[in-house]
């Protein structure tokens, strides 16, 4: 039980990463698109001037890899969604039968102590009606109403 509590949680985490990625690409695209940010900053390009005129002349490309990751990143996150979905509803089933079967097994030990308790009290019983039925103290209960 813990265990499996433990990898739901684990899958949330994932799933929190994943969309924190999808954001922060989506950020990055806008900011693109934008004119924010270049491809020289985004990249950290610092210094060689063919390197960022080699990324400034594929623009349209970097600008595909980025759409194409984040087309990649919604369906991750889609995915990771129906599965976290999928456990918690799992889980909740789980929970719920595991509740059942614990009740079950307490009313169970419910009824044995009560079975244990009648039976207690009927050796109870039992053991009074043979010292009532004693006759030193048959003889002993005279004696004291004749007094």
């Amino acid at each position: 039980m813990n265990e499996s509590i433990t990898s739901l949680n684990i899958l949330y985490e994932n799933k929190e990463k994943l969309n924190q990625k999808f954001l922060s690409n989506e950020k990055d695209l806008n900011d693109l698109n934008s004119g924010k940010n270049s491809i020289k900053t985004m990249f950290g390009l610092k210094s060689k001037k063919s390197e960022f005129e080699k990324f400034s002349s594929n623009k349209a490309n970097v600008i595909y890899l980025i759409l194409n990751f984040k087309i990649k990143l919604e369906k991750n996150l889609n995915d990771i969604t129906m599965i976290t979905r999928l456990a918690t509803y799992n889980l909740e089933n789980f929970i719920d039968f595991f509740k059942v079967e614990k009740l079950a097994g307490y009313y169970q030990a419910l009824n044995n102590l009560a079975d244990i308790q009648k039976k207690n009290s009927t050796k109870i019983s039992d053991l009074w009606s043979s010292v009532g039925d004693d006759k030193n103290i048959k003889k002993l209960m005279n004696e004291i109403n004749e007094n």
